[in-house]
């Protein structure tokens, strides 16, 4: 009798041991194993994380990458290997719009959540404030780096850069690079010009797009505040520190455009042809007055003329903003297709940084290159400047006239070709000033 009762015992110590063996492991295997789409603080399925970043502070770089562009992407060389999801990278992508991308060059505006599937199309990506920004105009894209191999501090800044759909919010942030170490830093230094801002249009994260791996801090939600940071240690185990071999693609290419994909439509310039396409040309005095509405209040100007020659007439329409917000400024060309349907061929912010022109105006569409074709002339009263806008290259072209002249402006066919001449009085080099086409370009005399 006593030698059953040990064995039932035993037996019951062997069962209970099995069950709780089980479910350690289970509980184990649970804890190691992550998503591969995270939400912060994480981990992902690589082993990123995200903290408060507060004991790291801005740095101020100081070197222009000369991106003045909307939707633009410019390559930076990386000052030393990085290693990011596992492979190593020694360029970067640097988008207008708030991102660097390791894999892909896309200058999308439209930005994406993380908290579902990696974004498509952007590759392995760093997304410190990926939303539709303007570079147009005014605001910088800059690079540094800082400290002394092996601990330096690569650095891209995003320095008072106004959102596309909002102008008068600026917002300066970076991201911060480190050798050795491979973390990542968010460096916020103005999010917040506006109660609704704060990151309620961006998606703030790391992707890796061919892994299918994710960790997102924000997406279109109030999670940022000015003066703030937030830190991603590179794992230092495991997957990450194993995979850490292959080399990132070589971006020296730079980014090559679809041809085929045309200018992109967004904002007032998809309200414009939409209103076209539903009421026609009665859509523009209502649409005029509409935009007069608006804070800041923006005017336009339009003409319908023959700008290519093909018989068919091209809407010119302008916005001009207040002499104090430039950035409002943006001259758009629709054109008709075969299908008898207005899309947009052409689009330009005639303001340049190296230029003031504050109130531009549509002045005429008129040949002025003797090619049988309309030209756009533009001009800035107070400053004295001029642009024509021509197709009688073969492509849209913006040409700047040099000279500063505040008189009189007129058109008159001085040299007998039957095209006409440019003629403004009052300028600063000369009483007048005459600018013709020599086939090439303008040139004034």
């Amino acid at each position: 009798m006593r030698a059953r009762q040990i064995r039932l015992v035993a037996i019951g110590i062997i069962i209970v041991a099995g069950v709780v063996i089980f479910w350690v492991s289970r509980v184990l295997g649970q804890a190691e194993t992550f998503p591969p789409i995270a939400l912060c603080p994480g981990p992902d399925e690589y082993g990123y994380t995200c903290e408060p970043g507060a004991a790291f502070p801005y740095l101020d770089a100081t070197i222009d990458s000369l991106l003045y562009e909307d939707d633009g992407v410019t390559i930076l060389d990386l000052p030393f290997a990085f290693v990011f999801y596992g492979t190593t990278y020694t360029q970067v992508a640097a988008s207008s719009n708030g991102n660097l991308q390791f894999t892909t060059q896309t200058p999308a505006f439209d930005n994406l959540c993380l908290n579902e599937a990696a974004a498509p199309e952007m590759g392995d990506m760093i997304a410190p404030y990926w939303d539709d920004l303007n570079l147009t105009a005014v605001g910088f894209l800059r690079y540094d780096t800082f400290g002394e191999s092996p601990e330096r501090i690569f650095v891209i800044e995003w320095e008072d850069v106004p959102r596309f759909d909002s102008p008068e919010d600026l917002v300066t942030f970076e991201v911060q690079l480190f050798e050795g170490s491979n973390d990542i830093v968010f460096v916020y230094r103005t999010v917040s010009t506006t109660v609704n801002d704060r990151g309620s249009g961006a998606t703030i994260g790391l992707q890796s797009e061919g892994q299918g791996r994710a960790l997102q801090y924000g997406c279109n939600q109030l999670v940022l505040n000015n003066n703030s940071a937030i830190h991603f240690p590179h794992p230092s185990d495991g997957e990450a520190e194993d995979s850490a071999q292959p080399a990132g693609p070589d971006l020296s290419a730079g980014l090559q455009p679809d041809p085929a994909a045309g200018p992109v439509v967004k904002g007032d310039v998809a309200l414009l042809l939409d209103s076209l396409a539903g009421r026609g040309q009665e859509a523009l005095p209502q649409l005029r007055q509409y935009w007069l509405s608006q804070s800041p209040q923006r005017d336009s100007q339009w003409a319908w003329a023959d700008l290519t020659g093909d018989g068919r007439q091209e809407l010119v329409f302008l916005w001009r903003g207040p002499a104090a917000t430039p950035t409002l400024t943006q001259l758009v060309i629709l054109a008709t297709d075969n299908q008898a349907q207005l899309r947009l061929a052409y689009q330009l912010y005639p303001l340049a940084r190296q230029e003031e022109m504050r109130q531009l105006e549509l002045w005429s569409a008129t040949d002025v290159t003797g090619d049988g074709a309309a030209d756009v002339i533009l001009r800035d009263p107070a400053g004295g400047r001029l642009v024509i806008v021509s197709a009688a290259s073969g492509q849209w072209t913006r040409y700047t006239i040099a000279e500063l002249c505040s008189g009189h402006l007129g058109l008159r066919d001085v040299n007998g070709d039957g095209t006409p001449d440019v003629i403004r009085d009052g300028c600063q080099k000369s009483p007048r000033v005459i600018t013709s086409w020599n086939g090439h370009n303008f040139v004034s005399r």
